[in-house]
C-alpha cells in the first residue's frame, strides 16, 4: 500500500537531480512463492552486492520462475533470467539451433569468457556492446555457429581486447576472419578506439591465421600466448 502512494515522476526527478544515473539491480529471491528463486537468486543478489555496494538488493516475486535467477535493472525496466535451454533460446532469437562443437583446446577459454561477458554486460548496459558476445551467424541457414566480442570499452590509452570463438565444423571458412573483420570496423569507428590487441595459444595456428589475415602484428609472446595488436588504418 505504501508503494502505491508514491509518485513516479516525483522520484524520477529526485533521480535525476541527484547526478546519479547507475543502475540499481533487484534479484528475486521469494522463496516462498518458488523455492528456487531463493536458492539461484540469493547468490546473484550477493555476487552483485559485492560488485555494486548499495545498488543491489533481493526482491520480492518478479516472474519468470523458471529462469531464476531474475534479476530486474531499475529505472530502465530491463528483466534478466537465466536461459539454460539453447533450443527455446535459438527459437527465442529466430536462429536455426545446432549444438554447438566447440575446439577442446579452447573450450575452458570459451566458458570463462562467456561468463565474464555476462557479468560485464549486467555492469556496463550504457555501452553494452563492448562487453557482450555477438553471436556469429549464417543468414541464408539462420545458424548461430559462434561469438565474437571485446573485453570491454577501450581503455585510457584507446585499447580493447578482442575474442573470438567458433564451432569447429566451421573452421577453415573464412567465417572468423569475416566477423574480426565486421568487429574491427564497428569498433575502429569509435575514435576513442586507438588499439585492439588480442591472445592466441602458441598452438593454435587458426586463431593466429585469423587475426593475420585481419592484418594484426605479433606483439609478444608470454605464458603460451602469442600477443597480437593492430592500429586503424590511416
Amino acid at each position: 500500500e505504501e508503494l502505491l502512494e508514491l509518485d513516479p515522476a516525483l522520484l524520477a526527478e529526485q533521480v535525476k537531480q541527484s547526478g546519479d544515473s547507475r543502475p540499481v539491480y533487484a534479484v528475486c529471491a521469494h522463496g516462498t512463492r518458488d523455492m528456487c528463486c531463493a536458492i539461484e537468486g540469493r547468490p546473484v543478489a550477493t555476487a552483485l552486492a559485492r560488485l555494486c555496494p548499495d545498488r543491489a538488493w533481493e526482491c520480492s516475486h518478479v516472474g519468470g520462475d523458471r529462469f531464476a535467477a531474475n534479476v530486474l535493472v531499475l529505472p530502465t525496466g530491463q528483466l534478466y533470467g537465466r536461459v539454460n535451454d539453447p533450443v527455446a533460446l535459438a527459437k527465442n532469437l529466430d536462429v536455426n539451433y545446432l549444438k554447438r562443437e566447440n575446439d577442446p583446446g579452447t573450450a575452458n577459454d570459451l566458458n570463462d569468457a562467456i561468463e565474464f561477458w555476462i557479468q560485464n554486460t549486467l555492469e556496463h548496459r550504457n555501452n553494452f556492446e563492448w562487453c557482450t558476445n555477438w553471436e556469429i551467424i549464417l543468414k541464408a541457414e539462420r545458424l548461430a555457429i559462434g561469438g565474437i566480442g571485446f573485453a570491454g570499452a577501450p581503455d585510457s590509452e584507446g585499447t580493447a581486447e578482442i575474442g573470438y570463438g567458433l564451432d569447429i565444423r566451421y573452421f577453415s571458412k573464412g567465417y572468423a576472419s569475416e566477423a574480426v573483420q565486421c568487429m574491427l570496423s564497428w569498433g575502429f569507428s569509435h575514435s576513442q578506439l586507438r588499439k585492439v590487441i588480442a591472445n592466441t595459444p602458441i598452438g593454435h595456428p587458426a586463431s593466429q591465421k585469423v587475426l593475420i589475415k585481419n592484418g594484426f602484428a605479433e606483439a609478444g609472446r608470454n605464458e603460451g600466448l602469442i600477443n597480437w595488436e593492430i592500429y586503424p588504418s590511416i
